[in-house]
């Protein structure tokens, strides 16, 4: 099992929860996992964390909309509940802030349905996440909230290791000075890796997509995105599992898609990695119980 740890802070229903070790992501290493799901699924944990979060934005800034990512839907409406007491503003015509959610395309590209994009064109839009450290997730909403035609009126974020990202400034209630020895490592120059470190997690989220009727698709494409799609599940879980089956404990959590249960027209290729993901996923599950 993985060590988990609580940090506390002043207030009781503020704290973080991390465990130490060496962990990959499809970005980067780093030597800490956080785990943030408390505080985006119990009630009184995503109040404490809106009210935190809520100070920097006080007769300041106008905020309309709240962009939830990561799942922060429960802190998004305390923000928002916040956001509409005394002392802050919103140019909504019925004084209330909308809580929407994007969708996101296989390439990882955030978009909006034509019955939420009218919350952000036109609007002040605060851009919620879990965590904001490669910065990859939020530049992508931002780039979307900046495509739909809206502003983005701040980036707030339960932990975050930068204080801006494209020039808007981060806030966030935990940040490398909570632990002083945070570290994040491109994944071709990790020291952890080169010192023979073990990796205790694995997240399996690289992803892309061709969007074309199968009988169009070149042989050269067709096996690029088997390999980044499927091969690399394969070969990233071969890689650690001997290690965590030696040690007894380990995660590897592989990213899929409802288009490899359901299929998608001209997705067809990237319906099959995905299908083969969750196969490949069922099917360790099993293999690997006893150990």
């Amino acid at each position: 099992m993985i060590n988990m740890v609580k940090l506390p802070t002043s207030k009781s229903e503020l704290f973080l929860r991390v465990a130490k070790g060496h962990f990959a992501t499809s970005h980067s290493h780093i030597n800490y996992y956080i785990d943030v799901t408390t505080q985006k699924t119990r009630l009184s944990e995503a109040k404490a964390v809106a009210k935190e979060l809520v100070s920097a934005y006080q007769h300041s800034t106008i905020v309309d909309t709240v962009l939830c990512l990561d799942g922060t839907q429960v802190i998004g409406t305390c923000l928002a509940n916040e956001l509409t007491k005394d002392g802050f503003a919103n140019m909504n015509a019925h004084q209330t802030i909308y809580v929407i959610t994007p969708e996101y395309t296989s390439g990882s590209q955030i978009i909006l349905r034509d019955n939420l994009a009218p919350m952000v064109r036109g609007k002040h839009v605060l851009i919620l996440s879990a965590s904001i450290t490669t910065g990859y997730t939020v530049q992508a909403a931002i780039e979307a909230v900046n495509y739909y035609g809206g502003t983005v009126a701040g980036l707030s974020a339960i932990f975050a290791t930068t204080h801006e990202c494209l020039g808007i400034p981060v806030t966030s209630i935990f940040d490398p000075s909570s632990l002083p020895d945070y570290a994040s490592f491109d994944s071709r120059d990790c020291p952890m890796c080169k010192a023979g470190q073990h990796i205790d997690a694995l997240v399996n989220c690289a992803g892309i997509a061709y969007r074309g009727l199968l009988t169009d698709m070149p042989d050269a494409t067709w096996h690029h995105l088997l390999a980044t799609d499927l091969d690399s599940v394969f070969y990233l879980q071969r890689a650690v599992l001997p290690g965590m089956i030696s040690r007894g404990h380990g995660a590897v959590v592989n990213v899929s898609s409802m288009w490899g249960e359901v299929g998608a027209s001209c997705e067809a290729a990237y319906s099959a990695t995905k299908g083969g993901v969750n196969a490949l996923t069922k099917a360790l599950a099993k293999e690997l119980a006893p150990s």
